[in-house]
């Protein structure tokens, strides 16, 4: 469940006080059906829905193939740039990624590595440690088309903003 695992670790980033996990994650959204999540994951804007869901701000981007490369990249690193108000979650096909043999993927982005254009995967999943992916490669994997939604990966930046003392409370009141 790398999408609420994702999830989970942004709103602890975010709301430091609050030890939101995964099973908090699910059971606080109301955006796309648990089970749904269990049986085969969830796309890009599904787990934008569910960031909505638990009263943070999220903001998709597909990695269509119009922009070019260098526009996606110059778009994650203005996300990146904005921590630590939002985090930017990356949606993309581990094993085009170079991460075989696996497929699609959430996981929060961490930094980047101008002088080798890699960026730091901070990866939710136990069985994978986190990497530095060259940013080629992350584009491409974003690039791929997530068979369920018919649309491209790409990254979701959340925001709290505002928002937060709301997404505290909502937290608070929910457990």
């Amino acid at each position: 469940m790398c999408g609420p695992a994702s999830v989970a670790m942004a709103m602890r980033a975010l709301t430091p006080a609050v030890n939101t996990q995964e099973e908090d994650v699910l059971g606080l959204q109301n955006a796309v059906p648990r089970t749904k999540i269990l049986k085969c994951g969830a796309t890009l804007p599904e787990i934008e829905a569910l960031v909505r869901s638990v009263n943070l701000r999220g903001t998709r981007v597909h990695a269509d193939p119009a922009p070019s490369d260098r526009s996606l990249e110059s778009g994650l690193l203005r996300a990146l740039r904005r921590a630590p108000a939002a985090l930017v979650l990356v949606n993309y096909h581990m094993t085009i990624a170079g991460q075989p043999p696996f497929g699609g993927h959430f996981s929060p982005l961490g930094a980047f590595h101008a002088p080798t254009r890699r960026f730091l995967v901070l990866d939710c999943w136990p069985d994978t440690a986190p990497c530095w992916i060259d940013s080629d490669a992350l584009i491409t994997a974003m690039h791929a088309v997530d068979s369920e939604s018919g649309l491209s990966r790409g990254w979701l930046e959340i925001d709290a903003g505002s928002e937060m003392d709301n997404v505290s409370r909502f937290i608070s009141s929910s457990e």
